[in-house]
């Protein structure tokens, strides 16, 4: 019999795998090529690319790529040596990738805070509509979630580590950068995770070279990777970036909000009429459209930062409130009959449920682990201060339940304190690890 410290962290899994290899089935019968979005094609072309030319390129005529990031091309690219070029087998992988996360969620629960805390955790995660639907496409976030939640796992690790040794630093800092070469909203991760590496030496009386060893530590990792992929990237196409994508993004989508906010136009015709100024820019200055968008998008937001904020705000309950059951709906065409449609209103109401005990369960959390140990309140502020970052660069026009699969896991931690109906589980329960035990002390 598995020991009750696995039982969650099983049973999350199971349920996990079951509800996302169930929606990839049925999704796959009613739409047999849905799982492949326009992005899935281009991440898809970049597979093969680097699996017969060595190229990171959308084709073997096509010139090199700098918007994507390497990371998952070449996880594809992986799975089509091993199993065939079949995108469905990286759809698989990408599965079990989002299982993993739902595991992961469930151990590092049980680690701080108990076995409850262990089950709530697994199960929010494990039934959350967004992660389940995107797990069933071609996209990032299934690796870019367990890659993140894992550097969140080591970065706690330190907390209970007495003075930490550095090559815990380069276990952080590896995973958060492999984070960031998979999915481009995280290449900015590096400033929230040093500075909580900082607060927490001051917090937990590591001396200063300890604080500084680990730091430099977790930073190494992040310059030969991230830095080494802009080396790349300066040699191959003249951009010494990490990735064009969130400059762009942030000109056609921000950038065109703010447009159409200031001149009282649709956010359509916003961004045509910013594609045709950039396009105008660089025919004048003989520059690449690519090297001109993070310029044209700072230019925006300096002169307009009144709108800029509201750009902000405005769009957040589409990232925030989204149940994700719409997707779900429309993945198993559940608005074709009257029967489908009762299961559509069931599917609304337990996405909706799952939100509700998500978000209200983390403010319950945090408003408990603010009179625990130091090193609980250092792992909340973590967990905290990511589901911040996220939520302030996800946000805009173009934002919908899809984004909040990278911070899910991080508000269901939060949660699993503040749903324990006790509301000490990690002081009571008998059943919480040695690691647990030892940051209680302090």
């Amino acid at each position: 019999m598995p020991a009750p410290f696995w039982r969650p962290v099983l049973a999350s899994a199971a349920l996990a795998f079951v509800v996302r290899a169930a929606l990839f089935l049925a999704a796959s019968q009613a739409h047999s090529d849905s799982f492949l979005s326009p992005d899935a094609r281009g991440y898809d072309a970049l597979a093969r690319s680097l699996l017969h030319d060595a190229r990171f390129a959308e084709g073997p005529a096509a010139p090199a790529q700098s918007r994507r990031t390497p990371a998952f091309p070449l996880l594809i690219a992986s799975v089509y040596a091993v199993a065939g070029e079949d995108p469905r087998a990286a759809v698989w992988v990408g599965i079990v990738l989002s299982v993993l996360t739902a595991a992961l969620a469930a151990w590092l629960a049980h680690g701080l805070w108990g076995v409850r805390a262990a089950w709530t955790a697994g199960l929010l995660v494990a039934l959350d509509a967004p992660s389940a639907t995107a797990s069933r496409r071609l996209l990032t976030e299934a690796p870019f979630t367990v890659l993140l939640l894992a550097g969140v796992a080591a970065a706690i690790g330190l907390l209970g580590a007495g003075q930490p040794r550095a090559r815990r630093g380069l276990a952080v800092g590896a995973l958060f950068a492999a984070a960031a070469l998979t999915r481009p909203i995280g290449l900015l991760l590096v400033i929230p995770v040093s500075l909580w590496l900082i607060v927490c030496g001051r917090t937990l009386g590591w001396s200063r070279r300890i604080t500084a060893s680990l730091l430099a530590a977790s930073l190494l990792p992040w310059i030969l990777m991230v830095g080494g992929w802009q080396v790349r990237n300066r040699m191959a196409v003249g951009a010494f970036v990490p990735s064009d994508g969130p400059a762009k993004f942030l000109y056609r989508s921000r950038g065109a909000d703010i447009v159409a906010q200031r001149d009282g136009m649709s956010y359509a015709a916003a961004r045509i009429q910013l594609t045709r100024t950039i396009e105008e820019e660089a025919q004048r200055t003989g520059r690449p459209v690519d090297r001109l968008y993070a310029g044209a998008a700072l230019d925006l937001i300096s002169r307009h930062p009144i709108l800029f904020l509201n750009t902000q705000v405005r769009w957040l309950p589409e990232l925030l409130l989204g149940t994700g059951a719409a997707a779900v709906d429309q993945a198993l065409d559940l608005d074709r009959t009257a029967g489908r449609r009762v299961m559509a209103g069931l599917v609304a109401v337990g996405a909706a449920f799952q939100l509700l005990l998500l978000y209200a369960g983390a403010a319950r959390g945090l408003w408990v682990i603010r009179n625990e140990s130091p090193a609980h309140r250092l792992a909340a502020a973590l967990l905290f201060g990511l589901v911040l970052y996220f939520v302030v660069l996800s946000t805009g026009p173009q934002t919908y339940s899809r984004f909040r699969v990278p911070f899910t896991p991080l508000l269901a931690l939060l949660a699993a304190r503040g749903l324990d109906r006790a509301g000490q589980a990690a002081a009571s329960d008998p059943s919480s690890s040695q690691w647990a035990r030892s940051r209680r002390v302090r």
